[in-house]
């Protein structure tokens, strides 16, 4: 395998961390483990993103400095802390009234769960064989399993680049592609959007939208440069 290659993969194995953690992020409710993986976020997104408009500097100044208070804080003032950012997830994300969380509900007429989206991109799942979650039962259109699949196929995608399968690498980087262009971009901008209507959205789980749609554009502009012909 050439340098180059390696460094490709080593770049598409970035992608799935980050993918990975936006998906823990909408998935479960904040604990140790989610303000680390938060912590090497921000370090990724700062290097990543290039283009950077008000709404991206606000966000990650506020992800930032939650973070910054955070640490600062040990005890009872901790747990206190730690208690409220856990009703916020709450209040945005787990109640009738939270958020909706899948495609179908913002792409169906009728603004219900399974349908047509949740059945494409199920075909799609079962097309390129992405494991199925045991450690919850979500819809196959819910926020974190769609971002779970574009973690799944980089992390396919570097595996294939380090045997040194460039076709099947770019088939790969295409069906990422696409499944952005034609899912997530369909509706992540609305469902960030909805965290607005809710001031226990505006610490953290905005912010962090805001941050997952620059990485979005960001992520689609870099594959459309994988797919150019050299």
């Amino acid at each position: 395998m050439t340098s180059e290659l390696n460094g490709f993969a080593d770049v598409h194995a970035g992608r799935d961390a980050l993918y990975n953690s936006f998906s823990r992020f909408f998935l479960f409710g904040p604990d140790e483990a989610m303000y680390d993986m938060l912590s090497h976020v921000l370090s990724s997104i700062e290097v990543i993103v290039e283009e950077r408009d008000g709404a991206f500097e606000d966000a990650f100044a506020k992800v930032k400095a939650l973070l910054s208070e955070r640490k600062e804080l040990s005890g009872e003032d901790l747990a206190e802390y730690d208690l409220e950012i856990l009703r916020n997830y709450t209040r945005v994300l787990c109640l009738t009234d939270s958020v909706p969380t899948t495609e179908s509900y913002y792409t169906s007429v009728e603004k219900l769960n399974m349908q047509d989206a949740r059945d494409e991109v199920l075909a799609i799942y079962r097309k390129y064989r992405m494991p199925k979650n045991t450690a919850h039962n979500e819809n196959e259109d819910f926020i974190s399993v769609e971002l779970a699949f574009l973690s799944f196929m980089a992390s396919r995608t570097a595996e294939l680049l380090r045997n040194g399968d460039e076709e099947k690498a770019d088939e790969y980087v295409n069906v990422q592609s696409e499944f952005i262009k034609k899912h997530l971009n369909r509706w992540v901008a609305q469902f960030v959007g909805g965290f607005k209507k809710y001031k226990e959205g505006e610490r953290l789980y905005y912010p962090l939208g805001v941050l997952l749609l620059t990485f979005l554009r960001e992520d689609a502009l870099f594959l459309e440069t994988c797919l150019q012909p050299d």
